[in-house]
């Protein structure tokens, strides 16, 4: 029992074949015409030519008829004129019939030919149309093949990335986090007699480092989840100010030793609200970094917290040397670098900062100038974020 193949999987499974099938059908149809068209102009040619022909004969008997009105039958002379009419009557119908069909032999022989040009020229077109079919179903099937290998490379490609990101969240926040818990526990002892001022030093720069990769860490795992919308936002109820005051805190030590002044401007004003405080506590880490590390010594950082009727607005104003109008417009991408003089990171802060005040439905801008510093706002909504839940997925973020 053989089973009838669906032509939209023909279709799919071979473009080429189904196209020329197309194409062949077009052919047979289009001869179908021809032949119909070629076989009715022959009928009405012999139908005319029959009609023609019946009519001068009958006019032509008619006109025999006449001639002998009148006179007798029995008339010896007139008989004989009569069989002498009949006889150049029935040469003159001879060769009218032989007129006729040579007319008709003529006329077949140039339908024939036009019947023969007409093919030939339908074939050619559809020859044309068959090869160009065949070139389009080729390159389709070219593109196709291009498309399968790339998909099999991305898809490659992703799963490399994935194994990455997996070595990166195990293999190295593991050892990273011992290194930063031990350089600790010696810092914790340093006051002992074993450890001199030198290897203080040392150990503290031991600490920062593995900090810094620590957090290069994260911001990479944190790109990730917000590509597949899965960073969720841990939402509670607390103090704006308090956040503040601390990262401030954290700070002063490394302001300090680049002799800048880093102060915090108290508000007078509610900052209680609805957020997740480690993350606005990491914006406020990358705002703060960012503005010690571009001012020189001696100048100032200061950060500042003040409110609107419907939003809460934090400010981190230095008197670096200020961004020019075109970096401003690519800072906050990814991988953006605002200078390449101090590469200290990978550029990933500042868009960080941005996903993550957009996902608390905020908003983060910079207002600079060159020589006149930077100062880099976001605001938070005076009541939180706009959920019932204790958690808020960035997925809504993402495809909004």
């Amino acid at each position: 029992m053989t089973t009838e193949k669906d032509p939209k999987i023909d279709k799919l499974n071979n473009p080429l074949l189904h196209e020329r099938k197309l194409t062949d059908d077009s052919l047979v149809t289009e001869r179908g015409n021809t032949d119909q068209s070629v076989g009715d102009l022959r009928k009405r040619a012999e139908r005319d030519t029959d009609e023609k022909v019946r009519r001068e004969r009958e006019e032509a008997d008619d006109a025999r008829a006449q001639s002998h009105v009148g006179q007798g039958a029995v008339d010896d002379r007139w008989n004989e004129q009569k069989k002498v009419d009949d006889d150049a009557v029935a040469i003159e119908r001879l060769l009218m019939d032989k007129a006729l069909r040579k007319e008709r032999r003529q006329r077949e022989t140039s339908l024939s030919e036009s019947f023969s040009q007409k093919r030939e020229e339908t074939d050619e077109h559809l020859l044309r149309e068959r090869q160009q079919t065949d070139s389009e179903a080729d390159l389709h099937s070219k593109l196709l093949t291009n498309e399968q290998s790339l998909h099999s490379f991305t898809k490659a490609a992703l799963t490399t990335r994935d194994e990455f990101l997996a070595i990166v969240s195990h293999d190295l926040r593991s050892p990273i986090a011992t290194i930063i818990d031990f350089a600790g526990l010696l810092l914790d002892r340093s006051s002992s007699a074993q450890f001199d001022e030198e290897s203080k030093t040392w150990l503290e720069v031991i600490s920062r480092n593995a900090k810094t990769c620590l957090r290069l860490v994260k911001d990479i795992l944190d790109i990730d989840r917000f590509a597949e919308g899965k960073l969720e936002l841990n939402l509670v109820s607390c103090d704006l100010e308090d956040v503040i005051k601390e990262q401030v805190e954290s700070l002063l030590h490394i302001a300090a030793e680049r002799g800048i002044l880093l102060r915090a401007i108290p508000s007078n004003i509610s900052t209680v609200g609805k957020f997740d405080r480690d993350r606005i506590a990491q914006v406020l880490s990358n705002l703060l970094g960012n503005a010690l590390k571009f001012t020189p010594i001696g100048g100032s950082v200061t950060l500042r917290a003040q409110q609107t009727e419907e939003e809460v607005e934090v400010s981190v104003s230095d008197t670096g040397p200020g961004i020019s109008t075109e970096q401003q417009g690519r800072i906050f991408d990814r991988f953006a670098q605002i200078t390449n003089k101090e590469r200290t990171g990978l550029g990933l802060g500042l868009y960080i900062s941005k996903m993550l005040i957009e996902a608390h439905q905020g908003r983060l801008w910079v207002v600079s100038a060159l020589g006149s510093g930077s100062r880099f706002s976001f605001t938070l909504p005076k009541r939180g974020i706009a959920t019932d839940e204790s958690s808020y997925s960035t997925k809504n973020v993402n495809s909004g």
